[in-house]
């Protein structure tokens, strides 16, 4: 099998994996490789694209991507955001706390010490 590494930039019509093998395995993995993919390098491309455009203005921006994606492809998409010069925002509940204006309607005001 070929194949180039992930976050490599390829111009259009560029084969990018080659894979060996019987013609029954190789067509049950074609169609699910392949979205998946073009899930992962539309995401890595977006966010270069966001993230070259801001640069623009504010070379020192950072991109911080949202934890809302499809179930099952968390650490795909964090991955292709990475690939793509962008940042994960909270990986996990555990590593912030959110307070929204609804929370205040039951506990008041918050004092910071």
């Amino acid at each position: 099998m070929k194949h180039l590494s992930s976050g490599t930039k390829v111009q259009p019509q560029t084969s990018i994996i080659e894979a060996e093998g019987d013609a029954e395995n190789l067509h049950m993995s074609w169609r699910a490789s392949m979205n998946i993919l073009e899930y992962a390098s539309g995401i890595a491309t977006r966010t270069n694209k966001i993230l070259t455009k801001a640069r623009k203005v504010n070379p020192k921006i950072e991109i911080l991507a949202t934890r809302k994606i499809f179930p099952g492809t968390k650490e795909l998409s964090v991955k292709a955001v990475i690939v793509g010069g962008g940042l994960p925002h909270r990986l996990g509940l555990s590593e912030t706390v959110l307070v929204f204006k609804q929370h205040l309607n039951f506990i008041g005001a918050i004092t910071l010490l």
